[in-house]
């Protein structure tokens, strides 16, 4: 049966926990949106473990959570737009598809070079990271193609023994996911939009890396940041 630990964690309950993420355990977390799934994000162990309990194909990149410092040392950028994405919405629910560090292991390599990447404003995201002093895999916690989870019996219900810990932060008070924004080296697209309208993005996405404004189109969405589904938190 997967041991629960609910949250904030107690002293007990830090050690325990410190030592799911350092033995490459899996486990379930909420976050400022739905529940997550991960645990230590460098591990083959545990990319090889989310795939199999949500039967996601392994062809779909996993998210990492992650504080500002570990997302330099997974990702690379040289435009001043996605510093300033950072520090507005930052900790958030704003994924960013990135190009990867070059030293990052292939099994986090996503799709043409890229990696997701996000700092999450959860108080246990937040414990998590700290503890594990690792970057985590945090994807959604449900088998793919079902409902995200709101509360720790639903992720329960769905996962049941995939889980070496739950952690159990009451039900979330989000229904939606976090908005994921891809930039190519030049432009932006959102992939999925969610908690962050893109309206509020809008502004960061119309200046120019050299902080020139650019022109306008459609509705207020520069050109190629149209929207597309998505499945990962």
């Amino acid at each position: 049966m997967t041991q629960r630990v609910p949250f904030p964690f107690t002293p007990e309950d830090e050690a325990k926990v410190a030592r799911c993420l350092r033995e490459e355990e899996l486990l379930a977390f909420p976050t400022e949106t739905v529940y997550g799934l991960g645990g230590n994000a460098l591990s083959e162990t545990v990319v090889q473990r989310v795939y199999a309990a949500k039967g996601r194909a392994v062809e779909k990149a996993l998210p990492v959570l992650a504080t500002p410092e570990q997302v330099r040392e997974l990702a690379i950028w040289d435009d001043s737009r996605i510093d300033g994405l950072m520090a507005k919405f930052w900790p958030g629910p704003l994924t960013l598809v990135l190009p990867v560090h070059p030293e990052l292991p292939e099994f986090l390599r996503g799709p043409n070079g890229t990696i997701a990447v996000r700092h999450s404003s959860a108080p246990a995201v937040q414990a998590l990271l700290e503890l594990g002093g690792k970057p985590l895999i945090g994807t959604s916690a449900n088998r793919s193609g079902q409902p995200s989870c709101r509360s720790a019996d639903a992720v329960a219900e769905q996962l049941g023994d995939a889980l070496d810990l739950l952690v159990d932060g009451g039900p979330a008070s989000e229904t939606r996911p976090s908005t994921l924004v891809r930039w190519d080296g030049e432009s932006f697209e959102i992939l999925r939009e969610g908690v962050l309208p893109s309206s509020a993005l809008a502004p960061f996405l119309l200046v120019a890396s050299g902080g020139i404004p650019t022109q306008a189109t459609g509705a207020g969405v520069p050109p190629r940041a149209t929207r597309k589904s998505g499945d990962s938190q």
